[in-house]
């Protein structure tokens, strides 16, 4: 029986390869394709009992004429929402109640229709798919078949329309996209305390999977990672409390992360990433980042636009005005927090190097949204770069995550003992 289960599983899985194979091939020699399109695959099985309720298993891409079409096997039925977005072009389709199970990200065809697509999880219950577009597609059908083995596959095909009729799906199917966060509250408990509270930021995650590594590590888990052990860090102290803006893997908002600091009236955001530079890749180290008008320098300016942008690459529209940055700028010198965010990132930058390597310039300034928390002291550490080798192992690195967790929470909480010391002066002189 055992023979014979294990040859029906690797009879099932050449199935799939060789149907891959024919369905992506003929598309495959196009002289019209020209860009590469990558999707992710999921090894888990949807029969598998540690999974609840509707699960992806496979999505794929395939291109075929004048239309292309995406395929999604999943566990039962569910049809998707379709909207339209501009500025990019871009196709987003929401599933109620998805869960998208993805663990390898691979090179399924070419093509000149579609730049790139991607997917997870966006709010909570929730996943989403965004396609952005080479030129403007419409919903042709959408169709299901059921699969020998179980569950259904979901065939959704697109078609080439004009400017016009993409722009008005776009105006007209707006008030539909969810562009909202499911919100995190401060508890009873966490609101009667005198602890003061640190939010913890762990950048990107859900669909937003943010940089990735040499061995395809995404910057969303290796910060969720380092933001649980530096949690676990300041609540054993008993010093502080901690509250994290995302701590499995969801997609929030940048104006939701700000918000969230906000109506908890936090002593502190922490803001946390792991970024990319695929042009330099010698860059090193550690760096703290505070909010300013003018970047310290292009490098600086680049990951404050590459940052700023997560939001638009998880099909979440930003209605900030230009000029917001200068306001908050004016607001922080009135409210002191801008004062109190440099404070911060001096102590950690004098903290850190007892952990980790430091950039050979540490401290910088630049316009990231999720540092614009008004009257919140607010700072975005980088823990290092995805794309060095070094770097990356590094935060792979439980020991490594636990040193530099124990100099992080030992910034916080000197920073925290100052500024309280500092405000309650403030008050004297009153």
């Amino acid at each position: 029986m055992r023979t014979g289960s294990r040859f029906n599983r690797c009879y099932l899985a050449l199935m799939f390869v060789i149907g891959s194979c024919i369905l992506f091939g003929s598309g495959a020699h196009s002289q019209t394709h020209k860009k590469a399109v990558h999707v992710v695959t999921n090894a888990a099985p949807a029969s598998s009992s540690l999974i609840s309720g509707p699960v992806a298993t496979q999505i794929a891409f395939n291109s075929e004429g004048e239309t292309f079409s995406l395929i999604i096997d999943m566990s039962r039925q569910m049809k998707a929402r379709v909207s339209s977005m501009q500025n990019p072009d871009r196709l987003v389709l929401d599933f109620d109640g998805l869960r998208i199970h993805a663990s390898q990200l691979r090179t399924i065809s070419k093509n000149d229709r579609v730049k790139s697509i991607r997917f997870g999880a966006f709010m909570r219950g929730q996943a989403r798919v965004l396609i952005e577009l080479e030129t403007p597609m419409g919903v042709d059908e959408q169709r299901f078949i059921e699969l020998p083995e179980g569950g259904s596959r979901l065939i959704i095909r697109f078609k080439e329309i004009s400017k016009a009729d993409f722009t008005a799906l776009a105006i007209q199917k707006s008030d539909s996209i969810i562009t909202g966060t499911t919100p995190i509250k401060v508890s009873d408990t966490q609101q009667k305390s005198e602890l003061p509270l640190v939010v913890l930021d762990p950048g990107h995650g859900g669909i937003d999977t943010g940089a990735s590594g040499p061995s395809g590590e995404p910057e969303k888990a290796v910060v969720l990672a380092f933001a649980n052990v530096l949690k676990s860090r300041l609540e054993g102290s008993g010093k502080v409390r901690v509250l994290m803006t995302r701590a499995d893997d969801r997609f929030v908002a940048l104006s939701e992360r700000v918000k969230i600091a906000r109506q908890s009236k936090a002593a502190l955001f922490v803001s946390l990433h792991a970024d990319a530079l695929p042009d330099e890749g010698d860059v090193r180290g550690a760096s703290i980042y505070t909010l300013s008008e003018k970047a310290t320098d292009e490098r600086s300016q680049r990951l404050a636009e590459q940052e700023n942008r997560a939001d638009l690459a998880a099909g979440v529209e930003s209605s900030e005005d230009q000029d917001e940055v200068a306001d908050i700028l004016m607001g922080l010198a009135r409210r002191e927090a801008r004062v109190f965010s440099v404070q911060f990132a001096r102590t950690l930058a004098a903290t850190l190097p007892k952990a980790t390597r430091m950039h050979r310039v540490p401290l910088r300034g630049a316009g990231f949204k999720v540092l614009r928390s008004g009257d919140v002291p607010s700072v975005l550490l980088e823990l290092g770069y995805l794309t060095t080798v070094e770097d990356a192992k590094l935060m792979q690195s439980e020991e490594w995550r636990k040193n530099t967790a124990d100099a992080a929470g030992e910034a916080i909480e000197r920073f925290l003992q100052d500024k309280n010391m500092q405000e309650r002066r403030g008050k004297d002189v009153k």
